[in-house]
């Protein structure tokens, strides 16, 4: 099996190595961001109120470090509608 390449591999410079790290940083910033719109109205739907209380509760749930892994989570739809339902 091959291994994966990333664009990493293919940086020469720190400098160029730094800025491809930034720019999937901010890709998942905004992945992330949709993803906590995605869980308000999930939330919303299922009459579960969207506090620091549930998101701690759901980090913890899906046995995750952080709010934003959550969100990134929902973003790309590595958590589905179903394990939501479970949670609740």
């Amino acid at each position: 099996q091959k291994p994966k390449l990333s664009w990493l591999d293919f940086a020469q410079t720190a400098r160029a190595k730094s800025k491809i790290k930034a720019a999937l940083k901010e890709d998942q910033k905004l992945v992330a961001d949709d993803g906590k719109e995605i869980l308000k109205r999930k939330l919303r739907h299922l009459k579960v109120p969207f506090n620091e209380k549930t998101i701690n509760e759901l980090v913890s749930y899906f046995k995750l470090k952080t709010s934003h892994d959550l969100f990134y989570r929902f973003g790309n739809g590595a958590i589905d509608n179903q394990q939501l339902k479970n949670f609740v």
